[in-house]
């Protein structure tokens, strides 16, 4: 079948390098991935833009369709885990098959097969695309007989040139995908058509849904490769990483940014030129050349209910007896049963309660696939006694050499690609309940997800009208009334006691704390009014003077709060100052402060040296190096050396945050180095290892650091003056606090800041 296969190729490259020489001239590439259907823009709060609508304007607006390449790395399909705009199976597969027909109307040249892109089924993505007309590849998926799932690879002419663009696909499976489809090792499978691929064109191009780690190391393996698009996941913020021997071009999430170069062809290389973002901002107006035909279609909204649950704990259990109780009466919705757990070295699944767990989560698994019809029957009876699955099955007359055979094939498989996904969402409490992957924080009852449901989602049911108007004061809500929940379960209402709560803020930050204080506030006080004030106002002014707080945002309730219903929840936090009450120190969270000196364009990163993603923050963070003349990078501890006990966690925090402050100070020119060394094993006690890596003398840092402990009280001070109390936290221009959780969180604040910086 290869050989068959290849000569095919061969010929079709003949055919395609007829091609008259022409002088060297440039190309430009537009790239991108991960854009998860979207159709429209992301109307949320932070970083919000993004859709295919928007996306359209800005690459037309780039020039001549033909002038520039246009490549996605996949993950262009809706439904998967980062979808915030699920609408169950049906609704998120319509809205697959619009995306692909609006990147046919965009123009694309060619997309890759992300993992997103099986959920639906190999064949069933192959087909819409071929419809639509555009233009799939990947040199390691394959169909049970052994054949591409789709093209290799495509050869598109540019500019007199021909570029060969393949793809790759990743075997990291975060939801069930079609078992007829294997996903090849991804340098393999490559490899075997490598040669036929060099031969075919001037430039090759390689679609990598790997991730950047291994979209970086593709160039080693293929050093003829002249451009890497990478999907799936990053580390760096930049449009193209140069620091390999092939450049990488990147993704923006949910198609908020495109990665974009240009390229002078010079005697058969590709030599950048520029590079940049395009930003796809709400300001961007949509394209209204393709607005018609990707909103004519519509289908009915299905909500999306997925329980994260571990099988053998008694928590998860006794929701999921409830969550069953629910989905039998309200059938219009989608819902999935998700197992919680990790997957060590790639291979190793590993459940909190041990290897039996493992093992009964792959006979639930089994019964769903063998028996779809009565999955819901077995799940109602396995909530309702904790008895050993086994003995289930034996009542439901469930054929255990079936389910036996199906776990050996796939069951390993099944159950890893939940843990990834568990995994990857940073899931780790059994339940835990998602709607169109949003956690919902309620009590998992029967009841209280029927409320919640005709309430938020869908009043249409009978079974609404049954329930009670409330189940405790806090469904009760109405504004600027008091609402109670009686012995006949009826909301019940009086007048709030007015008062007004003044809250005084930066004139511009880029992170408002005070939005939830405000939102907690009106939901304890619902006679509340709320006054925001700015700082360079003449009310901001007067409190200032006033009140002469170190930080802000600053809160001021009035003195009336006093005789406020729920004034008893919040008492213990609140002084009063000047006729009015304000909360005590520490009590709420600062960002900006008003006291210390603005210094124009600096940064210093805050980190836990025990945190454990402080590689990918350091990796982002020291990838911009356009902040690096003007950053510094300092430890975080949380707790008063003076008081910590030795051999304790806390203890062994500070030691090495007393090292890390005294190779910044001593051996300035390998701090970075040593930081870097540091990050591959956080929290590791092989640090002379790590010294060696660095280039550092142990014995000269160990004495450096017991020096530093002595002073470890200076920068523990430093921490506690201005609230760091986060693992991850950026003081900005000395003025701004900015609190991280992440190093998705990170790339889009660097990305912000360098869009106001223009």
């Amino acid at each position: 079948m290869w050989s068959i296969f290849r000569l095919s190729v061969m010929v079709f490259c003949l055919t395609a390098l007829t091609v008259t020489a022409e002088h060297d001239t440039s190309i430009q590439i537009i790239a991108g991935a991960e854009t998860h259907g979207m159709i429209e823009a992301c109307d949320c709060y932070q970083d919000p833009g993004g859709g295919l609508l928007k996306r359209s304007t800005v690459i037309k607006s780039t020039g001549k369709r033909d002038s520039f390449l246009l490549l996605d790395a996949g993950g262009f399909s809706a439904g998967g885990i980062y979808d915030s705009y699920s609408e169950g199976r049906a609704g998120d597969s319509l809205r697959t098959i619009i995306t692909i027909r609006g990147m046919v109307a965009i123009g694309y040249d060619a997309a890759a097969i992300g993992d997103e892109e099986l959920q639906y089924g190999g064949a069933w993505i192959v087909k819409q695309a071929k419809a639509a007309g555009l233009p799939l590849v990947s040199a390691n998926l394959f169909t049970k007989k052994g054949k591409p799932l789709a093209s290799t690879y495509v050869l598109v002419k540019k500019g007199g040139k021909t570029f060969a663009v393949t793809g790759l696909t990743t075997n990291e499976k975060l939801f069930s995908t079609d078992t007829t489809v294997t996903v090849g090792d991804p340098f393999k499978s490559l490899s075997r058509i490598w040669q036929e691929i060099v031969e075919c064109s001037d430039y090759q191009i390689i679609l990598s849904h790997l991730g950047q780690e291994k979209s970086e190391a593709l160039a080693d393996s293929f050093p003829e490769c002249d451009i890497i698009v990478n999907g799936h996941r990053k580390s760096d913020q930049n449009p193209v990483l140069l620091t390999g021997k092939t450049p990488v071009m990147q993704f923006g999430f949910q198609g908020k940014s495109l990665s974009f170069a240009e390229w002078d062809l010079r005697e058969g290389k590709l030599e950048i030129n520029r590079k940049k973002w395009l930003h796809v901002g709400l300001q961007v107006p949509d394209d209204s050349s393709i607005v018609s035909f990707l909103k004519a279609e519509k289908v009915e909204s299905r909500p999306v209910y997925d329980l994260y649950i571990m099988s053998q704990c008694p928590y998860g259990i006794q929701a999921l007896s409830s969550f069953v109780e629910f989905v039998k009466v309200f059938k219009k919705n989608d819902w999935n049963i998700q197992f919680i757990g990790s997957v060590e070295n790639d291979t190793a699944l590993s459940s909190l309660h041990g290897k039996e767990e493992v093992e009964d989560e792959q006979i639930w698994l089994a019964v769903k696939h063998n028996y779809p019809e009565r999955w819901l029957e077995f799940l109602e009876l396995r909530s309702k006694s904790f008895v050993p699955t086994a003995s289930i099955l034996q009542k439901m007359k469930i054929d255990m050499e079936k389910i036996q055979k199906w776990i050996n094939l796939k069951g390993r498989l099944e159950l890893t690609s939940h843990y990834q996904r568990s995994s990857r969402l940073n899931i780790k409490a059994s339940p835990t309940l998602m709607l169109n992957n949003t956690p919902l924080e309620m009590q998992i009852t029967r009841d209280r997800l029927a409320k919640f449901h005709c309430d938020k989602i869908d009043g249409s049911y009978a079974e609404c009208r049954k329930l009670p108007e409330c189940f405790e004061d806090s469904d009760c809500k109405k504004k600027g009334k008091i609402g109670r929940c009686n012995e006949n379960k009826k909301c019940v209402f009086q007048d709030a006691v007015p008062f007004t709560f003044t809250v005084l803020v930066a004139d511009s930050t880029f992170q408002h704390p005070e939005k939830t204080i405000i939102a907690t506030t009106e939901e304890l006080f619902p006679g509340v009014k709320v006054n925001v004030v700015t700082l360079g106002s003449a009310d901001g002014k007067q409190i200032i003077s006033k009140f002469n707080p170190d930080a802000l945002p600053f809160y001021l309730f009035s003195r009336e709060v006093k005789q406020a219903y729920n004034f008893t929840s919040v008492e213990s936090g609140l002084i009063e100052k000047n006729g009015s009450l304000i909360f005590k120190d520490g009590i709420v969270s600062r960002n900006y402060l008003i006291k210390r000196s603005p210094k124009k364009g600096e940064m210093t990163l805050f980190i836990d040296p025990f945190f454990p993603q402080i590689q990918l923050i350091l990796d982002s963070f020291l990838s911009d190096t356009t902040i690096l003349q003007n950053s510094q990078i300092l430890p975080a501890f949380f707790h008063d050396p003076s008081t910590s006990m030795r051999g304790t966690e806390q203890w062994f925090r500070i030691e090495e945050a007393a090292r890390w402050l005294a190779v910044a100070k001593f051996d300035a020119q390998k701090y970075l180095h040593y930081l870097k060394e540091y990050a591959k094993s956080p929290g590791s006690s092989f640090w002379l290892e790590i010294c060696s890596k660095a280039g550092l003398d142990a014995d000269s840092v160990s004495i450096h650091a017991s020096s530093e402990m002595n002073q470890i009280g200076k920068h523990w001070n430093l921490l506690k003056n201005i609230q760091i109390n986060e693992p991850v936290t950026l003081l900005v221009d000395n003025k701004e606090l900015v609190k991280l959780h992440s190093e998705k969180e990170l790339e889009t604040f660097l990305q912000n800041r360098k869009k106001l910086s223009f």
